[in-house]
């Protein structure tokens, strides 16, 4: 009998997007077990290697780790087939050489590598190659919603992520794009983050949502498109036939 793939989704407030579009299609997806473990902010840089697993530095932490994740406290590696960090500051527009003039293909591809190397997002994919073998696929913070300082960027989103792929590639860890749909050059439709919710760490911070100015986090909608694209990529077997239901990538 196939047993689901495991799943672990490591991050920042952005994570929240990610569970709510999660929330609406899991039972769609039997083939797949998805652990959240995220916090705000940088707090994720409190869970530490410890032999085989990931612990958090403080109580406050192992708390806000449990309510997300459902349970667990810590990030063992054993159970979990791949790790999936998404946000923690990772930006795609480190990837431009802007303000930059006369500067070769070559020389921004090598600014924005030290720059991925020193991003928290990466410090967090080393802790999770000290514990273990599984895959390490890594997911940049959602594009912005466009904003008059936006509309004149010069390279296409595939251009950009191309020098964002190259750099992780050669930390032997993988870039997971953004579908066609959640991309306007290298901003997010504003449809996209209207009603966004913060991530909740506790049951009182459930539901609350982001001001009506919002752009950087993005709603259940791009979370539940974003999470179906990513899952179909990975090509996983079925248990069971998955309906057709909630939105498409093509009807978003």
């Amino acid at each position: 009998m196939t047993t689901p793939h495991r799943i672990a989704v490591l991050g920042n407030s952005h994570v929240g997007a990610l569970k709510s579009g999660w929330d609406r299609i899991h039972a769609n997806y039997d083939n797949v077990e998805i652990t959240f473990f995220a916090a705000r902010a940088a707090k994720m840089l409190g869970m530490l290697p410890n032999g085989d697993r990931l612990t958090p530095e403080s109580e406050n932490l192992a708390n806000f780790i449990a309510f997300t994740s459902g349970g667990p406290t810590e990030v063992v590696a054993s159970d979990h087939d791949i790790f999936v960090i998404h946000g923690m500051g990772l930006k795609l527009r480190q990837a431009l050489c802007r303000g930059q003039p006369g500067l070769s293909a070559a020389v921004c591809a090598a600014i924005f590598r030290d720059t991925v190397l020193s991003n928290n997002a990466m410090i967090m994919a080393s802790r999770l190659r000290q514990i273990g073998a599984s895959p390490i696929m890594i997911s940049h913070n959602p594009l912005p919603t466009a904003r008059n300082e936006d509309v004149n960027e010069t390279e296409d989103y595939n251009t950009v992520a191309n020098r964002l792929e190259a750099a992780l590639g050669e930390e032997d860890f993988s870039l997971i794009r953004v579908p066609d749909v959640l991309c306007k050059g290298l901003t997010t439709p504003q449809s996209f983050s209207v009603g966004s919710e913060r991530l909740a760490m506790c049951e009182k911070q459930v539901g609350v949502r982001h001001g009506d100015e919002e752009h950087l986090h993005m709603n259940a909608d791009w979370g539940e498109i974003w999470m179906r694209h990513f899952l179909n990529s990975l090509n996983l077997p079925r248990i069971r036939s998955v309906p057709k239901t909630g939105i498409t990538e093509k009807g978003a």
